[in-house]
């Protein structure tokens, strides 16, 4: 029976955290309860459920996660707008870029029904920690995903301005926003 304990408890998961779970819409940056601290090793998520915007022709962000010692600055996001429609076939093209530090991690166009709610996805995880020109550096690997699929992943992404200890407010659409520490 002892064995048969163990291999049950090494496969419960460390532990999920949310950190941030509203369905709320927030305009304005709104801090964090418990703010993303960046440590080697630690693993998140940031995603978005909603509808497709039908109506819009400029960008719109399903989420901001900023950070910031001075001033804030957009640090995780993803922002998307409506391209065209397809005609009679009820399609939307819906532009999405998902950015993390400022770098792209998608930038592609993608057809959606025009009644469609989609799950729209940053996961990342913090690989090192150093420090640069007076700012504490933090090197990531970012993976985006659509509807709990993994589209891509890029590593090597590094902040170039100061982001102090972490990321600590974020802004959303109405919809279900979640921001979970995975490890």
């Amino acid at each position: 029976m002892g064995l048969m304990r163990k291999l049950m408890m090494g496969c419960i998961p460390d532990g999920v955290k949310t950190l941030v779970n509203t369905t709320e819409p927030h305009d304005s940056p709104e801090l964090m309860n418990a703010p993303i601290t960046l440590t080697v090793g630690a693993s998140y998520s940031v995603s978005w459920t909603g509808d497709v915007p039908t109506a819009t022709s400029d960008y719109i962000y399903p989420f901001r996660v900023y950070g910031g010692t001075s001033e804030l600055y957009d640090m995780c996001d993803v922002r998307i707008k409506k391209v065209d429609s397809s005609g009679s076939s009820g399609y939307i093209n819906i532009s999405i870029v998902a950015r993390m530090f400022g770098t792209d991690i998608f930038n592609d166009i993608v057809g959606f029904p025009s009644t469609i709610n989609i799950n729209l996805e940053i996961r990342f995880t913090v690989t090192d920690v150093t420090e640069k020109d007076g700012i504490t550096v933090y090197t990531v690997t970012a993976g985006f995903y659509l509807d709990d699929y993994k589209i891509t992943e890029i590593s090597d992404i590094k902040n170039t301005v100061d982001v102090g200890e972490g990321l600590k407010y974020y802004d959303n659409l109405a919809g279900t926003f979640v921001i979970k520490k995975l490890s």
